[in-house]
């Protein structure tokens, strides 16, 4: 067992201010920031102060219910090159995507520009960023919405443009670029349908039943090579290049069938997932065993888990997800060895009868991104 057991993580903060549930945690680049959104808004808080930051109005929840101030996905983009801007993306119930940029002089977070639906009230269910640091004059991120549109774009010094957007005849769960070429990842709701889309046109490169029945969340890992889908009951780990089946991490029994996010920590040598029974649990990458729970106070669903890495720190950020109470999160933090030891190569046997294998093999070189600074530009209208 690779896992290093020696140092588990321990608690180390708890930040206040969410309520009626958390959709989405993301720490921005360099752990600077952690944001949070759900159906009571979004909030974000400056990690060196444990404070929260001055946000727009549009992102605090009214009285009565706004499906355009409810958020289910939260992404982050930082461009060290052009003065070290941090910026947010956020997508609501109503469709819209919201862009917002950190002024430093303000302290203080501003929208930058509101990307509206391509059909309107068609709410975003999953976005991703590729690179969520790009070094050139452009970045991608995409969005699918709940009507099954999956529309990629790219952010340049001239604007928000389009590059594709497309249909698909099935309930969409989440969309995740492949790392290594930048082609489109789509998993659905059920059936275990996975496809890969042209990362240009749009067009389907492969499409099968591939994955788990029900699948309800997915995470990547920071190499490109391996992804993991929670399905309500459990968490199964796949090799990205050609969806092989490597590992399931068992749970206690869920008490409700709702889908819980899952990340990879310690350098990729460990697992964590949310819970419906006031916990968050780490799992052995390697193994698949269990080793560790981190308690969430108020108890109850643990839906949502977010991880950031820094030169010397693991830090693992778990929230509440139950309506109609504060949904604080709380932070655990454990030291980071200054020789990490690289992640096992035998999560590559393909352990189980589950294994397929796809006739793709992906020649595309690995675009490289970046963007202008953002901050003091209002884009025009994609």
């Amino acid at each position: 067992m690779l896992f290093r057991k020696s140092k588990f993580f321990k608690k180390t903060a708890t930040l206040r201010g969410s309520q009626d549930g958390i959709n989405a945690l993301a720490f921005s680049e360099e752990g600077k920031f952690l944001a949070a959104a759900g159906r009571g808004g979004a909030i974000i808080w400056d990690l060196a102060t444990l404070s929260e930051v001055t946000t727009p109005s549009a992102l605090i929840q009214s009285k009565t219910w706004d499906a355009a101030r409810s958020f289910n996905t939260v992404e982050w983009m930082y461009f060290r090159e052009q003065e070290s801007t941090h910026i947010l993306l956020l997508g609501s119930d109503a469709g819209e995507v919201i862009l917002l940029g950190w002024v430093p002089e303000r302290k203080a977070f501003r929208i930058i520009q509101r990307l509206p639906p391509e059909e309107a009230g068609d709410g975003v269910i999953s976005m991703h960023v590729y690179e969520r640091e790009p070094s050139q004059a452009r970045a991608y991120f995409v969005v699918a919405t709940y009507g099954g549109r999956v529309s990629v774009r790219r952010l340049t010094l001239t604007g928000c443009h389009i590059l594709f957007s497309t249909t698909v005849d099935y309930e969409l769960v989440a969309v995740r670029f492949y790392p290594r070429t930048r082609d489109v990842y789509l998993f659905a709701a059920a059936g275990g349908l996975i496809a890969c889309l042209d990362k240009e046109t749009g067009q389907t490169i492969f499409s099968g039943r591939l994955g788990p029945e029900t699948m309800g969340s997915i995470c990547v890992d920071s190499t490109g090579d391996r992804f993991v889908v929670g399905t309500a009951r459990n968490f199964e780990m796949f090799n990205f290049k050609d969806v092989g089946y490597l590992q399931t991490f068992v749970c206690r029994k869920p008490i409700v069938p709702f889908p819980k996010d899952a990340a990879f920590t310690d350098d990729g040598l460990a697992l964590v997932g949310g819970t419906d029974y006031g916990v968050a649990a780490v799992f052995d990458v390697n193994s698949g065993a269990m080793v560790q729970t981190l308690n969430y106070p108020e108890g109850g669903l643990v839906q949502t888990v977010a991880v950031y890495t820094s030169s010397d720190t693991h830090t693992i950020a778990i929230a509440g997800s139950t309506l109609n109470r504060p949904a604080e999160v709380i932070l655990f933090q454990k030291s980071r060895p200054s020789n990490p030891l690289p992640p096992t190569n035998s999560y590559y046997k393909i352990v189980g009868p589950q294994s397929w294998w796809l006739s793709c093999l992906i020649l595309i070189p690995l675009a490289l991104i970046g963007c202008h600074t953002l901050a003091s530009i209002v884009f025009p209208q994609c």
